[in-house]
Order: structure tokens, then sequence, then C-alpha cells
């Protein structure tokens, strides 16, 4: 799940309403063609949660759980215990459904920017995404810091016919070429003349002088010879594995 999510609010509701658990959902009303394989969550008018299911696109209109929870951590030692002594592989959700008689869970919403990320193309979709402005200012909210490994480099240079439009450009990179609507990780070398659009290009990748690419996810250490072309579908991107050289 892509989100940035402030649980002061959540934790708050949280202890109000005396649950046991407290399931952070979002509400939608297009989950009939997003969020299809998501769990969703069926409330009561008291936001109390009654079952768990899947989303399978059958209606538009779904409870989204964002399969973040909040409860006390002694009884999260004993739901991991409960787990574990039934011997087989559960997902949490699958505890929440056996004990939901015996629990108070509820559901507190989440109404901001979410996005889900379970397949190539929602990948590709959430990548173009944050590309805009509004949901970028959101994600990347400077009142609520990221803390991440650091792997700083030298600020990316851009050479004589560097043309970079509405795109996320990492450090340590070397442009010459046009980049349009893209998302460049570390160390990415664009030769001169490439052109880039609608792409994500993983780390200590080159591509060489002349290369077109358009709707192209490439994992990191790929170099493509220049003067080469690769064009996926836009909404069904063309993926190079990582190690390759084209």
């Amino acid at each position: 799940m892509l989100c940035s999510v402030d649980y002061k609010e959540a934790l708050k509701y949280h202890k109000q309403s005396k649950n046991d658990i407290t399931v952070i959902y979002k509400h939608i009303t297009n989950a009939d063609d997003d969020f299809l394989g998501c769990m969703t969550l069926n409330m009561d008018s008291n936001y109390r949660v009654l079952n768990i299911g899947g989303n399978i696109g059958a209606f538009p209109s779904a409870n989204i759980s964002m399969e973040t929870y909040i409860m006390k951590r002694t009884d999260f030692i004993k739901c991991i215990y409960k787990i574990a002594s039934l011997g087989t592989h559960s997902y949490f959700e699958d505890y929440i459904k056996r004990e939901i008689s015996n629990m108070q869970v509820g559901g507190f919403e989440f109404k901001n920017y979410l996005k889900c990320i379970n397949s190539i193309e929602s990948y590709a979709e959430a990548s173009k995404e944050i590309l805009k402005k509004d949901v970028s200012t959101e994600l990347f909210n400077s009142e609520r810091k990221i803390f991440t490994k650091d792997k700083s480099q030298a600020p990316t240079i851009y050479m004589k016919n560097a043309e970079v439009k509405n795109s996320f450009v990492a450090t340590g990179c070397k442009i010459d070429g046009t980049v349009e609507n893209c998302t460049l990780f570390r160390k990415v070398e664009v030769g001169r003349g490439a052109i880039l659009r609608n792409c994500v290009i993983m780390q200590n990748c080159k591509i060489e002088p002349g290369v077109v690419l358009e709707n192209v996810i490439f994992d990191k250490n790929i170099i493509i010879s220049k003067g080469k072309e690769l064009k996926g579908d836009k909404d069904y991107p063309m993926v190079i594995e990582k190690n390759q050289k084209l």
C-alpha cells in the first residue's frame, strides 16, 4: 500500500473506541476496477468490523483494508502464539476472521491518497501518479519525514542536450537526452540524444546514445546499446529483468 498516514488520529480513535483491534481502511467507489485482490471490510453503522473478505470486483463500493492494525503489544504476542500453535501458514486477517466474534474489531477511515501495488500494471500506474503535484506533495510531506537508508551521491549532471520534464531524478545521474514523465533511480546514465518517456529506470542503468524507450521498466544494472528502441503499452509496460545487456 502506497500512502502517507498520520497515526495520531487513528491511535486516538482506537483508545476512545476501546477496540481490541482497529483496522485502518479507505472507502472507495471504483472497487470493480481497482484494488482487485485487496482485503475488504464489512462493517456496521458503528464501524465495527463484522467480517473480512476479498475484493473480486463485484461491486464499485468497498471498504479497502490497508492491512494496518492498531492493538496492544500483549494482544499481538498472544495472536502470534495462537497462529503458531495451529501449525499452518496463516495471514493476520485469517486470525481476525476466526476470532472476530470474540473481539471488538473496529475500522478507522483514511481519507487521503492510497494506491495498492500488487502487479506490474499497478506499479506503473503508481509511478505515474506520484509525478502529479498533489499526490507527491501529500506523500512527501515535510512534516512527516521519511527515514530510509542513506545512499547520497553527487548531484545529477545535466549535459548540453538534456531536456527533462515532469520527472523524478535521483542523485548521481548523468543526462544528455530527453526524459519525460519518468522516474530515474540513482546513477542512471542517459546518453546523448536518447529519448525516455513514461519509464521507470532503476539504479546503475546505462542508456546509450540514440536509444528510444517508452513505457518501459528497467530493473537495476541494465545496459542498452546505442540506437536501440523498446516500446511497451501504456497500460502494460515492458519489464526488463536486472543485470542484462541489450
